[in-house]
């Protein structure tokens, strides 16, 4: 393999990390943000099927899960998915290699001194090229992708979803009006509706 080879082998390997970082901050993301609204809709329909609040407070309520919701939404899933369409180009070389660094402790200062000396090579120097090659050569059996494992690392974000969503399930096979009439009066926050009594006659 020649100068050339080694130091492109280097920066693609930096490229398919970056790659893989953003794909594992869009699942991670995906799940939280899933989880938040999930909260937030049974939480938001059980306090107005409980309280019946007027067309202020729901709409209040309706607003903060819009808001909240996209913030979320755009925070952690859109971000990430913007920043893996364009090859993880906000994550410079540098921020990389520390992240790599956190796995493979032993190649992060070997790293960041390629992708420095990289950056002055442009003076067509040949022994900073021979040095960089060289470098680049020793680090050609590490796999930079592997420091970040999507399954485990996502795994302990995924009780945050699943429990909402269980206990979700169970309002809804237990006492479903809860959830459907609570979130259409918010849904419907400019209608009024009249509170039903708490009694019935016979």
């Amino acid at each position: 393999m020649n100068e050339n080879s080694n130091i492109s082998n280097i920066f693609e390997k930096l490229r398919l990390f970056k790659r893989k970082f953003y794909l594992n901050q869009l699942l991670k993301g995906f799940i939280i943000s899933s989880a938040y609204l999930l909260i937030a809709l049974i939480a938001i329909s059980l306090l107005e099927y409980r309280i019946n609040f007027n067309s202020i407070g729901r709409s209040f309520l309706f607003t903060l899960y819009l808001v909240s919701g996209s913030y979320f939404l755009v925070r952690y899933v859109l971000i990430p998915a913007y920043h893996l369409g364009t090859n993880g180009k906000s994550l410079t070389n540098e921020e990389a290699a520390k992240q790599i660094g956190r796995y493979f402790p032993d190649i992060q200062d070997k790293l960041l001194n390629i992708i420095q000396l990289n950056s002055i090579s442009h003076q067509e120097n040949s022994l900073i090229q021979a040095s960089i090659s060289q470098k680049a050569e020793k680090l050609s059996p590490f796999n930079f992708s592997e420091s970040i494992d999507i399954t485990e690392t996502n795994k302990r974000y995924l009780p945050y979803f699943i429990v909402p969503a269980i206990v979700g399930a169970l309002f809804l096979w237990i006492a479903p009006y809860m959830i459907t009439e609570g979130s259409y009066r918010v849904i419907n926050f400019n209608e009024e509706f009249v509170a039903k009594a708490p009694f019935t006659f016979i």
